[in-house]
């Protein structure tokens, strides 16, 4: 979540570059070196849901990865696979942040900002009234 991979999927950079998701594992290991780090094994069908589910986070809530994983460790998050994985990502999003006491009153503020924002462009008032 630290990499220079997640901070262009933060910028929403990489979704129009052309690497193969093997590129971009290649991508990672120069930065930091292959690493056989760890005990725990994920299956496929669990990384899958779990890349889902932080993406969907960060594009939803307006953060970044490492944000959304400082909220939520991969090893929370994978608990939560069974139980949410057949889930609307937004509800399950949603029942994490209120399991773990996450304000959503920063995306409301967030809103009641851009709205504001808008309001203050639209000074011939003819697209928000």
């Amino acid at each position: 979540m630290h990499s220079a991979v997640a901070r262009r999927f933060d910028v929403a950079g990489i979704q129009g570059e052309t690497e193969s998701p093997a590129e971009i594992v290649r991508e990672v290991e120069t930065e930091y070196g292959s690493s056989p780090y760890g005990s725990t094994r994920f299956s496929a069908d669990e990384l899958y849901w779990m890349g889902y589910m932080y993406r969907a986070w960060c594009i939803s809530a307006g953060i970044s990865s490492k944000v959304a994983y400082t909220q939520v460790s991969a090893r929370d998050l994978r608990k939560l696979f069974a139980p949410y994985h057949s889930l609307d990502v937004l509800d399950a999003i949603g029942r994490i942040r209120e399991a773990k006491g996450i304000s959503q009153d920063d995306i409301n503020v967030r809103g009641l900002e851009l709205l504001r924002r808008m309001r203050s462009l639209d000074t011939g008032g003819d697209l928000l009234d």
